[in-house]
């Protein structure tokens, strides 16, 4: 039996978009190791998503991969109106402008938006950011009906931008209804993540929790917090509590935050999710210039590396994939930068003792213990794999956060966590039955690890599990397993 190589440890997310929702096209991703996809509910309909997800399960399934689909709500998002005659106004430096709240077609002088509560929520001497930064505006007075601005950096306006309003208070939070008309349609498709955009506060999650229950589903998506406010990273602690898995959606925060400050806050939302043992996304322009070109600059090729060396779970590709001219060799580059930063995780990240990753919500669990002494026995026995038997995937977390460079196989029954899998780091998802016994599980998982060519005679392998398959929780069980 040929020996499996070890594959590379990061994840790519790789959003969904025009350029790249044929059959052929997803085939192409994931062959070229995207492991998860997100899927952008700020477009498309109910009836498009619904095809794209039955697109990406069916080409999963056919290359035999763990591949989970990631819903991307659209939140609170506050966007610019039509314009009047074409496809764009340009905004001079200094001119003045007027918002309005309602629809009706724009002019260089008068813009609608969608966001009713504007008068309500800026001030005069206040930022109004849109497209993405590229346009400044500076409040100048607020009346009941509108917002007038100077422009301090112009330029070109098109139809259905985003805004962005620094250091206000909106009065609106997620989930919008929007949301969860969205989040019923997940739901039902069986998305395996669902990302909640402009997250402030924890009972924004438990709100968002409390409309998965509503739907009486047997099983709902795990939850991803998208930090992508300065008040998200203040409450970062209270967050990580209730998510499932985290985004450094550094989009959004550049632009709500000084950019020179975003370094610092991705560094801190990385290394304390890490802490808990919780997945963490970088995103947002990390290979940018391959939307357009072959090759990306070497500044993009160092932020990858720099993000991995964080300690991030995976990285994500936004319009590269969504909207780029190569989408399928985006995610091949980002493997490759992948490949060369991972040898030096140990100079970044040794693995540490448990004190190092003390957190009040994890000292004392049993599963967190062992997970370290699996990746030091590991190390010291040199063995070749590490096998985490698990139903929900927190045994297999609490050993990835220590990133063991050895391959971590999680052996698991559940199909829901098979999928979700695909996000951890250095997590090797492969279905196993549910058995009764511990004894029962060694006894096949050793024909199975065998079988698959994980472990060949000789090796040591160093297994991780609880008393028995079929119950959820309770890891309580190390071995070492000789073959």
């Amino acid at each position: 039996m040929t020996r499996i190589k070890t594959t590379r440890h990061t994840k790519i997310v790789a959003t969904c978009g025009p350029a790249c929702e044929t059959p052929e096209a997803i085939n192409h991703l994931i062959s070229n190791g995207v492991n998860v996809f997100r899927m952008n509910f700020s477009h498309g309909t109910h009836q498009h998503h619904k095809k794209l997800i039955q697109i990406i399960r069916t080409e999963a399934a056919a290359l035999e991969k763990p591949v989970a689909i990631m819903q991307d709500l659209q939140g609170p998002r506050l966007r610019t109106g039509r314009l009047k005659g074409g496809e764009h106004v340009e905004l001079q430096n200094g001119a003045r402008i007027s918002i309005t709240p309602g629809d009706f077609p724009g002019t260089p002088e008068s813009i609608a938006t969608d966001y009713a509560q504007l008068t309500t929520d800026v001030k005069p001497g206040r930022r109004i950011l849109i497209s993405d930064g590229l346009i400044e505006l500076k409040v100048e007075s607020v009346s009941q009906k509108s917002v007038v601005c100077s422009v301090v950096s112009g330029g070109l306006l098109r139809e259905n931008q985003g805004i962005n309003l620094p250091g206000a208070d909106l009065s609106i939070s997620p989930p919008t209804e929007k949301d969860i008309e969205d989040l019923a349609l997940g739901i039902e498709c069986g998305v395996d993540y669902v990302a909640m955009s402009f997250v402030t506060t924890v009972k924004e999650l438990m709100d968002l929790r409390e409309e998965m229950e509503k739907t009486g589903a047997d099983t709902t998506p795990a939850l991803v917090a998208k930090i992508e406010h300065p008040q998200a990273v203040d409450n970062l602690h209270e967050i990580l509590s209730e998510t499932d898995a985290v985004m450094v959606a550094r989009g959004d925060l550049g632009l709500e935050m000084n950019p020179e400050d975003v370094p610092s806050a991705q560094k801190y939302i990385i290394k304390t999710a890490n802490k808990r043992a919780i997945p963490v996304i970088t995103a947002t322009q990390m290979l940018d210039s391959m939307i357009r070109n072959p090759r990306p600059t070497r500044a993009e090729t160092s932020d990858v590396a720099n993000a991995i060396l964080d300690g991030s779970d995976a990285v994500m590709l936004s319009g590269e994939t969504a909207i780029g001219q190569y989408p399928a060799e985006t995610a091949h580059m980002m493997g490759k930068i992948a490949d060369r930063a991972e040898p030096l995780l140990p100079d970044f990240k040794p693995i540490p003792d448990e004190k190092t990753y003390y957190t009040p919500a994890h000292s004392g669990e049993p599963t967190s213990s062992l997970a370290a002494a699996a990746c030091r026995i590991a190390r010291d026995a040199g063995a070749k794999a590490i096998a985490a038997f698990t139903m929900t995937g927190t045994t297999a977390r609490f050993v990835a956060r220590h990133r063991t460079p050895l391959p971590v196989y999680a052996m698991t029954p559940v199909e829901e966590t098979y999928r979700r899998l695909a996000l951890v780091w250095g997590i090797i998802p492969r279905r196993f039955p549910s058995l009764e016994s511990t004894d029962d599980m060694i006894t096949l998982g050793k024909k199975h690890m065998l079988r698959a060519g994980i472990a060949a005679p000789g090796d040591t392998v160093i297994c991780i599990a609880g008393p028995s398959t079929g119950t959820a929780g309770g890891t309580d069980m190390l071995k070492l397993l000789h073959f």
